[in-house]
């Protein structure tokens, strides 16, 4: 029994691996934004796409976000009935998603991006709030924030990709 352990262990350490050897990313899984939306969609054509949804204010970025019934799976995760909050910069572009999770799959989400783009840093605690994230590749963070104590059971994915801000007409660009 004890001979088949280490062989296994090190199966799964190796599988565990393989998106890393292969060069896949969180920049390469969230390319083109979720859930048919891509990043630096502007707020029309979003509320045109899906109506229905309503305005918020952003936590990520002081402005507008735009939250949808969007149910499309996540790294493998089903999440029937829940939504996908898209935040606007201050040019109402999309620049970062938050993707409502069932509560009672934190810890598999977080096993799950760990073994895909290596090992979280966290858990840092801001009151009632957990949160785990990943080093920035190319320019997109990746984080799962949870209610602590699951007393309110509130758990998100959340993907920024900050975007260009435009420059105005006749504005020397930046070097």
């Amino acid at each position: 029994m004890r001979n088949i352990k280490a062989p296994m262990l090190t199966l799964l350490g190796a599988l565990a691996l393989t998106s890393v050897v292969e060069g896949h990313s969180i920049s390469d899984e969230f390319a083109n934004g979720f859930g048919g939306v891509a990043w630096g969609t502007n707020y029309d054509d979003l509320t045109r796409h899906f109506p229905g949804g309503y305005q918020v204010f952003s936590t990520h970025s002081g402005g507008l976000a735009y939250v949808v019934n969007i149910e499309d799976p996540v790294l493998g995760l089903r999440r029937p009935g829940l939504y996908v909050s898209f935040a606007m910069n201050p040019d109402r572009l999309i620049d970062a998603i938050q993707i409502q999770i069932p509560y009672d799959q934190v810890q598999p989400i977080i096993a799950t991006i760990s073994a895909k783009f290596g090992p979280a840093i966290g858990p840092q605690v801001h009151g009632v709030v957990s949160e785990y994230h990943w080093p920035t590749d190319q320019g997109m963070a990746l984080s799962v924030r949870f209610s602590s104590g699951g007393k309110v059971g509130l758990a998100s994915l959340d993907i920024f990709r900050p975007m260009p801000k435009k420059t105005a007409p006749g504005a020397a660009k930046p070097r």
